[in-house]
């Protein structure tokens, strides 16, 4: 495990791997909206939480572990965190899945 996360690392992500993985699902601007959402929207703990189980692939209990924090205060924040990414992805104009989910909600 990585102690020490740094706020940078967000920005370290390289976007174009990411987005070719994964390009017919998200926009290149969609990639930059998120790492924004990301960066602006999360507390500090909530940050190191998402890097390290996203990008440094750590689990759950290895998080707990490192950051001295509960399992379910662990989940709790990452799901608080998701909550905030998609908020700030959906108030964005620019966040193409945002008209996905309109269609899909008005389709419903």
């Amino acid at each position: 495990m990585t102690n020490g996360c740094k706020f940078e690392q967000i920005h370290s992500v390289d976007l174009n791997h990411c987005a070719s993985q994964f390009e017919n699902l998200f926009t290149h601007t969609d990639y930059k909206i998120v790492r924004q959402a990301i960066a602006l929207a999360l507390t500090e703990r909530e940050l190191q939480i998402v890097l390290l189980r996203f990008w440094g692939n750590e689990l759950l209990e290895d998080i707990g572990a490192a950051m001295r924090l509960p399992v379910p205060v662990v989940e709790n924040s990452l799901n608080n965190a998701f909550k905030k990414i998609k908020e700030f992805c959906f108030s964005s104009e620019d966040f193409s899945r945002k008209q996905n989910a309109l269609a899909d909600r008005n389709a419903a």
